[in-house]
Protein backbone atom coordinates (compact mmCIF):
# COMPACT_ATOMS: atom_id res chain seq x y z
CA UNK A 1 0.00 0.00 0.00
CA UNK A 2 1.55 3.41 -0.89
CA UNK A 3 -0.61 6.48 -0.37
CA UNK A 4 -0.21 10.08 -0.36
CA UNK A 5 -1.74 13.09 1.11
CA UNK A 6 -1.63 16.89 -0.35
CA UNK A 7 -2.19 19.47 1.73
CA UNK A 8 -2.11 23.23 0.13
CA UNK A 9 -1.12 25.50 2.74
CA UNK A 10 -1.16 29.47 3.05
CA UNK A 11 2.09 29.59 5.47
CA UNK A 12 4.29 27.83 7.95
CA UNK A 13 3.81 30.59 10.93
CA UNK A 14 1.50 28.97 12.50
CA UNK A 15 3.23 25.50 12.56
CA UNK A 16 5.47 24.18 15.29
CA UNK A 17 6.90 21.08 16.78
CA UNK A 18 5.20 21.81 20.27
CA UNK A 19 1.98 22.97 18.50
CA UNK A 20 1.62 19.50 16.58
CA UNK A 21 1.75 17.44 19.13
CA UNK A 22 -0.42 19.59 21.62
CA UNK A 23 -2.75 18.89 18.74
CA UNK A 24 -2.52 15.50 18.09
CA UNK A 25 -3.46 14.61 21.51
CA UNK A 26 -7.20 15.24 21.00
CA UNK A 27 -6.36 11.94 18.54
CA UNK A 28 -5.51 9.80 21.25
CA UNK A 29 -1.95 10.28 20.37
CA UNK A 30 0.56 10.89 22.14
CA UNK A 31 3.75 12.51 20.07
CA UNK A 32 7.04 13.98 20.22
CA UNK A 33 8.46 15.34 16.48
CA UNK A 34 12.30 14.50 16.07
CA UNK A 35 13.77 17.46 18.17
CA UNK A 36 16.21 18.57 14.85
CA UNK A 37 13.35 18.97 12.07
CA UNK A 38 12.09 22.36 10.66
CA UNK A 39 8.94 21.71 8.77
CA UNK A 40 9.80 24.66 6.66
CA UNK A 41 13.11 23.09 5.50
CA UNK A 42 12.90 20.11 5.96
CA UNK A 43 12.47 17.06 3.31
CA UNK A 44 12.19 13.54 3.28
CA UNK A 45 11.35 11.50 6.28
CA UNK A 46 10.12 12.82 9.17
CA UNK A 47 10.13 10.95 12.09
CA UNK A 48 7.76 10.55 15.06
CA UNK A 49 7.82 8.69 18.42
CA UNK A 50 4.08 7.54 19.07
CA UNK A 51 2.07 6.35 21.56
CA UNK A 52 -0.92 5.21 21.90
CA UNK A 53 -2.97 6.10 25.79
CA UNK A 54 -6.16 4.77 24.85
CA UNK A 55 -5.66 1.55 22.90
CA UNK A 56 -5.52 -1.60 25.50
CA UNK A 57 -3.51 -3.68 23.17
CA UNK A 58 -0.89 -0.81 22.66
CA UNK A 59 -0.45 0.89 26.08
CA UNK A 60 2.71 1.33 28.19
CA UNK A 61 4.62 1.25 24.92
CA UNK A 62 6.61 3.96 22.67
CA UNK A 63 7.19 3.53 18.68
CA UNK A 64 8.53 4.89 16.50
CA UNK A 65 6.84 5.95 12.71
CA UNK A 66 6.53 8.54 10.06
CA UNK A 67 5.78 9.37 6.82
CA UNK A 68 7.97 10.86 3.99
CA UNK A 69 7.62 14.69 3.74
CA UNK A 70 8.20 17.12 0.59
CA UNK A 71 7.01 20.33 0.55
CA UNK A 72 6.91 22.57 -3.45
CA UNK A 73 5.46 25.72 -3.94
CA UNK A 74 1.65 26.26 -5.01
CA UNK A 75 0.42 28.91 -7.55
CA UNK A 76 -3.60 28.49 -7.62
CA UNK A 77 -3.76 29.92 -11.14
CA UNK A 78 -1.09 27.98 -12.92
CA UNK A 79 -2.85 24.64 -10.96
CA UNK A 80 -5.89 26.30 -12.62
CA UNK A 81 -4.42 26.74 -15.99
CA UNK A 82 -3.06 23.31 -15.77
CA UNK A 83 -6.76 21.59 -15.18
CA UNK A 84 -7.96 23.62 -17.98
CA UNK A 85 -5.60 22.56 -20.45
CA UNK A 86 -5.54 18.49 -19.54
CA UNK A 87 -9.68 18.78 -19.96
CA UNK A 88 -8.87 20.80 -23.07
CA UNK A 89 -6.85 17.74 -24.13
CA UNK A 90 -9.17 14.98 -22.93
CA UNK A 91 -12.60 16.76 -24.66
CA UNK A 92 -10.48 18.37 -27.76
CA UNK A 93 -13.71 20.53 -29.62
CA UNK A 94 -16.09 18.96 -31.87
CA UNK A 95 -15.71 19.05 -35.72
CA UNK A 96 -17.42 21.81 -37.87
CA UNK A 97 -18.75 21.38 -41.35
CA UNK A 98 -20.32 17.75 -42.46
CA UNK A 99 -18.01 15.47 -40.03
CA UNK A 100 -19.00 17.43 -37.16
CA UNK A 101 -22.59 15.61 -37.78
CA UNK A 102 -21.45 12.41 -36.43
CA UNK A 103 -19.84 14.36 -33.51
CA UNK A 104 -21.43 13.71 -29.95
CA UNK A 105 -21.23 17.21 -28.31
CA UNK A 106 -18.34 17.20 -26.47
CA UNK A 107 -18.73 18.68 -22.90
CA UNK A 108 -18.42 21.77 -21.75
CA UNK A 109 -14.32 22.85 -21.56
CA UNK A 110 -14.95 26.42 -19.11
CA UNK A 111 -13.41 25.65 -16.00
CA UNK A 112 -13.24 28.26 -13.28
CA UNK A 113 -12.78 26.51 -10.18
CA UNK A 114 -10.04 24.00 -9.10
CA UNK A 115 -12.90 22.31 -6.19
CA UNK A 116 -15.44 24.94 -5.28
CA UNK A 117 -16.16 28.77 -5.16
CA UNK A 118 -15.77 28.01 -1.28
CA UNK A 119 -13.09 26.40 -1.12
CA UNK A 120 -10.99 27.89 -3.82
CA UNK A 121 -11.02 30.87 -1.83
CA UNK A 122 -8.22 29.21 0.78
CA UNK A 123 -6.46 27.57 -2.35
CA UNK A 124 -5.99 31.04 -3.73
CA UNK A 125 -4.42 32.08 -0.43
CA UNK A 126 -2.10 29.26 -0.62
CA UNK A 127 1.63 28.92 -1.25
CA UNK A 128 2.63 25.67 -0.16
CA UNK A 129 2.36 22.33 -1.53
CA UNK A 130 3.09 19.78 1.06
CA UNK A 131 2.98 15.91 0.38
CA UNK A 132 2.82 13.40 2.91
CA UNK A 133 3.87 9.61 1.64
CA UNK A 134 2.65 6.47 3.74
CA UNK A 135 3.06 2.84 3.28
CA UNK A 136 1.82 1.06 6.48
CA UNK A 137 -0.99 1.68 8.83
CA UNK A 138 0.67 3.28 11.77
CA UNK A 139 2.27 5.61 9.20
CA UNK A 140 -1.45 6.61 8.03
CA UNK A 141 -2.67 7.55 11.58
CA UNK A 142 0.32 10.45 12.06
CA UNK A 143 -0.05 11.23 8.12
CA UNK A 144 -3.81 11.92 8.10
CA UNK A 145 -3.25 13.30 12.09
CA UNK A 146 -0.56 15.51 10.59
CA UNK A 147 -2.25 16.68 7.19
CA UNK A 148 -5.31 17.68 9.62
CA UNK A 149 -3.00 20.06 11.98
CA UNK A 150 -1.55 22.05 9.06
CA UNK A 151 -4.92 22.34 7.28
CA UNK A 152 -6.48 23.37 10.63
CA UNK A 153 -3.06 25.89 11.60
CA UNK A 154 -2.69 27.36 8.24
CA UNK A 155 -5.74 27.23 5.89
CA UNK A 156 -5.20 24.84 4.37
CA UNK A 157 -7.21 22.08 2.00
CA UNK A 158 -6.06 18.72 1.82
CA UNK A 159 -6.28 16.33 -1.14
CA UNK A 160 -6.21 12.50 -0.79
CA UNK A 161 -4.99 11.73 -3.71
CA UNK A 162 -6.38 7.63 -3.84
CA UNK A 163 -9.60 8.93 -3.32
CA UNK A 164 -9.62 12.25 -5.05
CA UNK A 165 -11.42 13.88 -2.43
CA UNK A 166 -10.62 17.13 -1.21
CA UNK A 167 -11.11 18.22 2.86
CA UNK A 168 -11.39 22.06 3.25
CA UNK A 169 -14.63 22.03 5.86
CA UNK A 170 -14.93 19.59 8.82
CA UNK A 171 -11.26 18.93 8.48
CA UNK A 172 -11.22 17.69 12.61
CA UNK A 173 -14.65 15.96 12.41
CA UNK A 174 -13.03 13.45 9.41
CA UNK A 175 -10.05 12.82 10.63
CA UNK A 176 -11.22 11.66 13.85
CA UNK A 177 -13.18 9.33 11.79
CA UNK A 178 -10.07 8.56 9.74
CA UNK A 179 -7.63 8.22 12.22
CA UNK A 180 -10.07 5.78 13.78
CA UNK A 181 -10.38 3.63 11.56
CA UNK A 182 -6.48 2.98 11.28
CA UNK A 183 -5.88 2.85 14.55
CA UNK A 184 -8.39 0.14 15.26
CA UNK A 185 -6.38 -2.26 12.74
CA UNK A 186 -3.07 -1.61 14.26
CA UNK A 187 -1.36 -5.00 15.44
CA UNK A 188 1.71 -4.73 17.70
CA UNK A 189 3.33 -6.55 15.04
CA UNK A 190 3.56 -4.75 12.65
CA UNK A 191 4.56 -1.62 14.62
CA UNK A 192 8.24 -0.69 15.28
CA UNK A 193 8.99 -0.21 18.75
CA UNK A 194 11.17 3.03 19.67
CA UNK A 195 15.17 2.55 20.30
CA UNK A 196 16.20 6.19 19.25
CA UNK A 197 15.98 8.75 16.99
CA UNK A 198 17.01 7.58 13.22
Amino acid sequence: MSMDLSVNIKDFTNITKEGCEKYLLQFGLKVLVHPEIDFETHTGFLPFKIEFPDVAKLKGKEFLTGFEFYTDEYDYTKRLDDIKALTAETNPPKRKGIMGLFNKKAPSNEIIHIINPKADERLKKCKYDVTLCFHEMHEGVIATAFAAYLAEMADGVIFDCCSGEFLYENINQKSHEDIKSFVSELELKSLHLFEKWL
